[in-house]
């Protein structure tokens, strides 16, 4: 589902950050070892689950006054932390409608809990053998993990390793490379990821319009026909290059661009002698149209499908999101909606509630 979950594995990366809740201190771990013992062998993996799970539907439904908890917070806000996940005392509490993450702050080292929903379905356990996998430090090389190496022997080879505890929960440990924010400045970063999801969000709505307006609303016999006229003008010298980004074109290439073209608001339209791409986005996601001269050139691959003879709909999530994303883009035709929020309706689950 990765590409219209927001992009989030990028978006909802470790926080660094310097929060945690109010506890004795006594029972804090002293160091990085004990810490990482301790998360791995001492605490009950199903519980910490649960909670984050308990924490994420909170999210959803507007009912947690944040999204990150810090030291400095009030004991209001503290108290919305299940007990499990306060008698941690992390460094960093992150939550979002996907993901929680749970982090911890040392010197040279930091490490978290990192627990993904289950809204849609309990995770599956990895298949095979692999629970994880580690960079090495002495090279640039990636190993898979069994699960069955000891914390020494993963501590000693990997500056960053991460590792399944239980199906949905996993256990990251990563190396400093440079002097922790201050408090005040991990608090700014957070509220830049914030602003950066809600970003996010807004973009994917307008995609879902964009997607509207070219599978539902456009003559597509009409936009190949487009289509081939803007390949033909560009064989004969018309345009000024072949990638034609439309928010700095130059005039005189966009008025060689037809108006059903242009009435799509691709970002950009990429040409070559045989072919036209119309892309509605490019870069973090890529949705759009490819329309081929010769009509038996436009075959269909794992991320797109025909929509007539010569004209493709390429689609990022006909790869990587769920079987049902082909009947996501059907319902398109009633309702403009991001994919996520669609799989909710259907399954009859309550809706984000987000702020505009």
């Amino acid at each position: 589902m990765g590409i219209i979950m927001f992009r989030l594995t990028i978006i909802f990366l470790s926080c660094f950050c310097l929060i945690g809740c109010k506890a004795e201190k006594s029972k804090n771990p002293k160091n990085f070892k004990e810490r990482q013992k301790q998360l791995f062998h001492g605490i009950d993996h199903k519980l910490v689950y649960q909670s984050c799970q308990e924490l994420m539907r909170l999210h959803r439904e507007g009912k947690l006054s944040r999204t990150s908890y810090y030291i400095d917070d009030a004991e209001a806000g503290q108290n919305e932390l299940p007990e499990i996940i306060r008698s941690l005392q992390p460094t960093c509490v992150r939550v979002n409608e996907l993901m929680v993450d749970i982090t911890f702050h040392g010197d040279d080292h930091s490490q978290l809990l990192r627990c993904s929903s289950n809204e849609f379905g309990e995770p599956k356990p990895r298949d095979g053998e692999t629970k994880g996998t580690g960079f090495r430090k002495d090279l640039f090389e990636m190993d898979k993990l069994s699960g069955t190496e000891s914390l020494d022997y993963l501590n000693e080879n990997y500056d960053f390793f991460h590792m399944e505890l239980i199906p949905g929960l996993t256990y990251e440990k990563y190396e400093e490379e440079k002097k922790s924010l201050s408090p005040e400045e991990m608090k700014k970063s957070n509220e830049a990821m914030d602003n950066m999801v809600s970003f996010i969000i807004k973009i994917n709505k307008e995609l879902a319009l964009k997607k509207q307006r070219l599978l539902h609303q456009t003559d597509h016999q009409e936009l190949l026909k487009a289509c081939r006229q803007v390949i033909t003008c560009y064989n004969d010298g018309v345009y000024s290059r072949a990638k034609i980004n439309i928010i700095d074109a130059s005039a005189n290439d966009l008025k060689q661009i037809p108006q059903i073209i242009l009435d799509l608001e691709p970002v950009y339209v990429w040409i070559d002698k045989n072919r036209v791409m119309v892309a509605l986005m490019g870069g973090m996601d890529h949705a759009g149209v490819t329309a081929y001269m010769n009509s038996e050139e436009a075959v269909a691959s794992d991320d797109d499908f025909v929509l007539i003879d010569g004209l493709l709909y390429y689609d990022d999530g006909l790869r990587e999101a769920s079987d049902d994303y082909k009947d996501y883009l059907k319902d398109l035709k009633d309702e403009a909606i991001i994919y996520l929020d669609w799989k909710r309706k259907r399954m009859n689950l309550p809706v984000p509630k987000r702020m505009e």
